[in-house]
């Protein structure tokens, strides 16, 4: 028999870690049909072309996150980005949509991939490139909008992470037609300032369109020829730019390029607040001990637990005069006779009750045998059983369906046959 047959687990999981790490993002074009909506508000819907089909999970979340998908009707062409996915009890493999977009946006991707594949064939993307960012780095300049939740966002997660930081806003404009040449102009000016150790571009998510600055060709030239390490933090988890690839380092959102950033720092100011503490209770141990010893070595506590410990003796030969103590004796024997007397009336108390019980019962069991029914045939009663019954009347006697009765005498019982005369 061959050892190496999968189980169907083996294979589906197999296959589903293949999938979802192979294709962790991607954008598809297609026809959408068959859409159906849940009470919890989560979509499902295929995707087709001429040729093939693909099922696709839209998850409330995100559903809610899409303007679009409000618009999209049945036979629609759509773009949808997301990241393949296999339900491992049915055994078959659906898109997460992350997004929904109308088809004439796809011409952006198509961009994008054009300029991606042309920058890849440069090498711009190469591992060897990539510059290694500082652990501590003293002064960051950070590219984005002033006044942004992105700004805001990376700035809270270094004061809460970090023991200092010197940071230099560069501020920029993040979207519209002048966006791609202000962050080329503020990429420029971070370089000019001096002790700059790492760039972050950042700023929050949006639409492809919304990001598209950011696949600006000089401004990707401009970084892969920064001789300071940049961070990419562009809009996302689902969102890529050009910059991401080019960047010494993507992070999926600024607050997670806040963390890289403030990553050691953070575990240097958990291991100093650690060594405060246990300085903090060593000091206070110390203290402690060596109060204890000067209390001990202190010559007003020894005389006093000398007078203490003299006082003790002197109590306990106190307590060994009987002549004095003759009258707690007395009191002693006083409370064994009455406690003697107290346990022979108590025995008394249990004897009397014994007979009265012994009594009664004696007296319901006379009571129970001259109620007892058999006792009545002594007296030259018989009784009429029928089926095991009791007759009590006539009537009940020719009511019986029964032919056969019993009937009981005082020394024993007859069976009889009902006649019918």
């Amino acid at each position: 028999m061959n050892q190496n047959i999968a189980s169907v687990s083996d294979l589906v999981h197999g296959v589903k870690s293949i999938l979802e790490s192979e294709y962790r993002t991607l954008a598809v074009v297609g026809e959408i049909t068959n859409i159906s909506k849940t009470v919890a508000g989560h979509v499902y819907f295929t995707l087709s072309d001429e040729n093939a089909q693909v099922s696709c999970a839209f998850f409330r979340g995100d559903v809610m996150r899409s303007s679009h998908m409000r618009k999209v009707k049945e036979g629609d062409k759509i773009v949808i980005q997301g990241n393949m996915s296999v339900y491992a009890k049915r055994g078959v493999f659906q898109v997460i949509v992350k997004r929904v977009m109308p088809f004439g946006k796809g011409d952006l991707r198509a961009q994008f991939e054009q300029l991606k594949a042309k920058f890849e064939k440069l090498g711009y993307f190469n591992s060897e490139h990539k510059k290694e960012l500082p652990k501590y780095p003293k002064r960051i300049a950070v590219i984005t909008a002033p006044h942004g939740a992105a700004l805001q966002d990376f700035l809270n997660v270094i004061k809460r992470r970090s023991l200092s930081y010197d940071i230099v806003i560069i501020p920029a404009i993040v979207q519209g037609q002048e966006s791609a040449k202000s962050l080329l102009e503020a990429l420029k000016k971070a370089q000019e300032i001096k002790d700059i150790e790492a760039i972050v571009l950042t700023r929050g998510g949006g639409a492809m369109e919304d990001l598209w600055s950011f696949n600006d060709e000089k401004l990707i030239e401009e970084i892969f020829q920064c001789e300071t390490p940049v961070i990419s933090a562009v809009g996302h988890q689902v969102d890529f730019t050009l910059c991401d690839f080019v960047s010494d380092l993507r992070a999926e959102t600024p607050t997670a390029a806040a963390q890289y950033l403030s990553e050691h720092q953070s575990k240097l100011l958990i291991s100093m607040q650690s060594l405060a503490r246990r300085l903090k209770v060593i000091l206070f141990e110390n203290q402690s001990l060596m109060q204890k010893k000067l209390s001990r070595i202190n010559p007003q506590n020894l005389l006093s637990l000398i007078k203490m410990n003299f006082n003790n003796q002197q109590s306990k030969l106190n307590q060994l005069n009987y002549v004095d103590r003759a009258h707690t004796l007395v009191n002693m024997v006083d409370n064994e006779q009455n406690l003697e007397g107290a346990l022979e009336k108590m025995n008394n108390i249990i004897h009397n009750k014994y007979n009265e019980m012994e009594h009664r019962v004696g007296g319901m069991n006379k009571l129970l045998n001259s109620l007892n029914p058999n006792n009545v045939l002594n007296r030259g009663y018989t009784y009429v059983l029928s089926e095991g019954n009791a007759l009590e009347t006539k009537k009940e006697f020719n009511k019986s369906k029964s032919n056969e009765f019993e009937i009981i005498f005082k020394d024993g019982k007859q069976k009889v046959k009902k006649v019918v005369i």
